[in-house]
């Protein structure tokens, strides 16, 4: 599925950032809901693709080994006080290795760079290590509520 140029802008730029909730679920049934940084959004196949990033194991990307259905949202309040939602959904893939990994990566050592994360002096490495997995996330459905 594409997104709408709404949607996009939305995701990555709506109150000045692109933290989304990402819920995942596990072998079990049990929600997971966790916080990531919307990576990349892209728009040049068939159907849409998100990216973000895990540097740790965690829950989400556990959940994903075992059922690849990802729900995304963000949400919005204005200055006004009313509350704008978008709701995405998708199924996901863990990628740990292979070109698409190698670029998702860069630029995810790039993002850390640039927000000031890593400092000369404060940190003994040049640069973040690469992540532990990129999550690709391919577009299924898209909400606006």
């Amino acid at each position: 599925m594409k997104l709408s140029d709404e949607a996009i802008n939305f995701l990555m730029s709506g109150n000045g950032n692109s933290v989304v909730g990402v819920a995942t679920i596990s072998e079990f049934g049990i929600v997971n809901l966790s916080p990531r940084v919307i990576l990349h959004v892209d728009t040049s196949g068939v159907d849409d693709k998100i990216y973000f990033v895990s540097y740790l194991p965690n829950k989400t990307l556990y959940n994903l080994r075992k059922n690849s259905k990802v729900g995304i949202s963000k949400w919005v309040n204005d200055v006004r006080g009313d509350v704008r939602l978008l709701v995405i959904t998708g199924q996901a893939m863990n990628l740990t290795s292979g070109p698409k990994y190698d670029e998702m990566s860069d630029k995810a050592v790039q993002a850390f760079l640039n927000a000031g994360f890593v400092k000369s002096g404060e940190v003994k490495l040049d640069k973040p290590p690469k992540p532990l997995a990129v999550t690709e996330v391919i577009v299924e459905d898209v909400k606006f509520y």
